[in-house]
C-alpha cells in the first residue's frame, strides 16, 4: 500500500468509521467527500484522454507489400523479379 491507496481506504471505510490501518480518529465527511472527488477527478481524466496509437504500427494491418503468385521454378529463370526475395 503506498500514498495513494489513502482515498481508497476513506471510501471504503465511509464517515464515522476508523479506517484499516489506522487507529487514532475516524473518517471525517470532509474526507469522505474529498475521496469521492478524486475518484470522480481521476474518472474524468481518463475519460477525457485521446485513444492510444501504437507505437509500431497501425492497430489494423494493411495489406501486404508484396504478393507473390509464383512456384519455384525447375529451372532458372532469366529475370526472377521478386521470386528471388523468398526464403
Amino acid at each position: 500500500m503506498d500514498r495513494k491507496d489513502w482515498p481508497l481506504k476513506v471510501l471504503v471505510a465511509g464517515p464515522g468509521v476508523v479506517p484499516e490501518g489506522r487507529s487514532d480518529e475516524p473518517v471525517s465527511q470532509k474526507a469522505y467527500d474529498d475521496a469521492v472527488a478524486y475518484f470522480e477527478e481521476r474518472a474524468r481524466l481518463i475519460s477525457e484522454r485521446s485513444s492510444r496509437v501504437p507505437a509500431d504500427g497501425p492497430a489494423a494491418p494493411h495489406a501486404p507489400a508484396i504478393q507473390l503468385y509464383h512456384s519455384y521454378p525447375r529451372q532458372r529463370v532469366d529475370d526472377p523479379g521478386t521470386v528471388v526475395c523468398r526464403p
